[in-house]
This record gives structure tokens, sequence and C-alpha cells, in this order.
């Protein structure tokens, strides 16, 4: 049975993967327009990586349903 739970956690991080990928294809343009405006591509320690998974988690966060204040 544990040999299930790590192909199913395997395929999930493969599938996170491709989403992440497909998401950095889509919106690559746009976020380097972003940096380029900002000036932070300028940046002797620019890490196109971390700014690219940095985005992404701005954009997973903003696909949360929003809490409702009472």
């Amino acid at each position: 049975m544990e040999h299930i739970s790590v192909g199913i956690s395997e395929f999930m991080r493969e599938l996170e993967e491709r989403r992440f990928s497909k998401w950095c294809e889509d919106n690559i343009d746009e976020l380097e327009i972003k940096w380029a405006e900002t000036g932070a591509d300028r940046e002797l320690d620019f890490d196109i990586e971390q700014m690219l998974q940095e985005e992404y988690d701005k954009y997973l966060e903003s696909m949360l349903p929003k809490e409702k204040k009472v």
C-alpha cells in the first residue's frame, strides 16, 4: 500500500511542476515587463527562478477563497 502512496505523491509533484511551467509560459512576457519597469531585473541579486516562484505563490494565494469578515 505504501508504494501506491509514493506513486500518488510523485504524480502530484509532477502535476504541480507542469502547472507551474505552464503558468510561467503564459505569464513570462508580462512579468518581464513588470521587472523591467521596476528595475528589478537590473539588480545584482535578481534571480528569475525565485521571482517566478514568488509571483506564482501570489497567484495561488489570490485563487484561494477570501474569508468573509463578520
